[in-house]
């Protein structure tokens, strides 16, 4: 139905997609009660703009689909919210094949899932769960754990004569730590997103559930805890682990030559640009800087030698040109404002072994940010 709306492949792919994981996460945490709720809720709250958007494109055909579609979604939502009277408890099941992996700190709700002879889920108000590791972990009676510390707990669920047992494994993460700054150079390969998850204790943990997305899903594409660049640009990335979040900034630099020649006014995919440095010992470059404000950062190339000191390269500008930090060995970030044409910046290999360093110098416009 949305592709007769002339709704895009991938798009409608990407919406209903959405859907479904955030129903089954619904499921985990609420209940499948309050996961119908929500889902009817989204296919009634969509239907109008599904009409209006049809009404905008003057297409009969598309009015008369809009209308269908609408139509439909108010019936599946009253389908979903219908009860099942007839339909009798025939089994359990709690997590993913028996097993729920918590990283939360504060209080978690386990969710039952019960069927019925067909394979329908039906209500689980009445379901009650008692650990069977006395005093390991707290579980109340509804099913709320508590994972105050490292621990794995069986707990049992039950309705009536119906009973499941389900593996809990308590990973609280306490603190996260992220790389805040993650800068690639258009045509790398997707690399992992830096990341350091701490429990309660200090330890740290590894067995993790994380839901990462991005602002801007064109700069970028997450894959679990890769990220893939897509096109220069800037995006912000939002990272949770349990009751835990965290943010990161992503910047895709388009590769040139130089830094000469540069006019982000004029050109849009000129704001963020790396240009390719490769010196010897003793060797240096030197590019003229746009009029304006902007960053300046020395990026290490991914497949250049690992041996390769990137700290060996120095920067320094002159001109009419100021940047804080100021220029000095060890400074490889830092914020500039050229007042006037003839500002320049000069990279210099700095290193005492005969070794050369491939990286690149990179450019943010200011206008960016």
């Amino acid at each position: 139905m949305l592709l007769a709306l002339g709704v895009d492949p991938t798009f409608a792919q990407s919406v209903l997609g959405d859907l479904t994981e955030e129903y089954a996460l619904r499921v985990e945490c609420d209940g499948v009660g309050a996961a119908r709720c929500w889902y009817a809720a989204e296919a009634v709250r969509s239907a109008p703009y599904l009409a209006r958007n049809a009404l905008r494109q003057l297409r009969v055909r598309r009015v008369l689909m809009a209308t269908s579609v609408a139509g439909a979604a108010v019936t599946f939502a009253v389908a979903a919210l219908g009860p099942r009277a007839s339909a009798a408890p025939a089994r359990l099941a709690v997590g993913i094949r028996d097993t729920v992996l918590i990283n939360h700190v504060r209080p978690f709700a386990l969710a039952a899932t019960v069927f019925d002879s067909t394979g329908h889920a039906l209500s689980d108000s009445g379901v009650r769960f008692a650990s069977l590791d006395s005093g390991a972990i707290p579980v109340s009676p509804r099913g709320v754990v508590t994972c105050v510390r490292r621990a794995d707990v069986v707990v049992r669920a039950s309705l009536g004569p119906l009973s499941t047992h389900s593996v809990v494994l308590c990973r609280p993460v306490q603190t996260v730590r992220t790389q805040i700054w993650n800068d690639f150079v258009l045509g790398d390969a997707t690399r992992e997103l830096p990341a350091e998850f701490t429990g309660v204790s200090g330890e740290r943990v590894t067995l993790l559930r994380v839901r990462m997305s991005v602002r801007d899903s064109t700069v970028a594409a997450l894959s679990g805890l890769h990220i893939r660049p897509l096109r220069p640009g800037r995006t912000q990335l939002n990272l949770k682990v349990g009751d835990r979040t965290a943010e990161a900034a992503i910047r895709v630099f388009d590769p040139v030559r130089s830094l000469e020649g540069l006019n982000p006014l004029q050109h849009h995919q000129q704001r963020l640009v790396a240009a390719t440095v490769q010196l010897a010992r003793g060797e240096s470059v030197r590019w003229p800087l746009p009029q304006g404000i902007f960053a300046l950062v020395l990026l290490p190339a991914l497949h250049a030698d690992p041996s390769a000191d990137m700290s060996a390269l120095m920067l320094s500008v002159n001109g009419p040109v100021v940047c804080v930090p100021t220029p000095r060995p060890g400074v490889s970030s830092m914020r500039c404002l050229a007042r006037a044409p003839g500002a320049t910046v000069t990279v210099a290999n700095s290193n005492m072994k005969p070794k050369s360093v491939l990286g690149y110098l990179a450019l943010e416009w200011e206008s960016q940010r």
